[in-house]
């Protein structure tokens, strides 16, 4: 065994001796019930003092979900745009195989 753990036994058998005849009066007990938080302050507390574990994975999967939606043109992904670029000399025609006016 640790010393730590020997040194605790032995205060915590030292305690036990001296305070083991004591006893609480009813009156003493009422007043301590009165003087200790309501139920509702007590469950109040608990929850405001809960630990809350977030899972990284899904959490990073769904934020680089919503980052490629807004990074990404999705007007080129979903149609698929067909562009055809023309040379001519120095200078490029880019042509693109739809009529409708984009968002972007």
């Amino acid at each position: 065994m640790d010393k730590k753990d020997l040194l605790g036994i032995e205060i915590n058998k030292i305690m036990e001796e001296e305070v083991g005849e004591l006893f609480l009066s009813e009156e003493i007990k009422a007043n301590i019930l009165k003087k200790a938080p309501s139920f509702r302050i007590k469950t109040i507390r608990e929850f405001l003092n809960k630990e809350i574990e977030l899972p990284l994975i899904p959490i990073g999967a769904g934020l680089l979900a919503a980052f490629l939606l807004l990074i990404v043109p999705i007007d080129g992904i979903i149609r698929g745009d067909r562009v055809k670029t023309l040379d001519f000399g120095s200078s490029q025609v880019i042509i693109r195989d739809f009529k409708e006016v984009s968002k972007r």
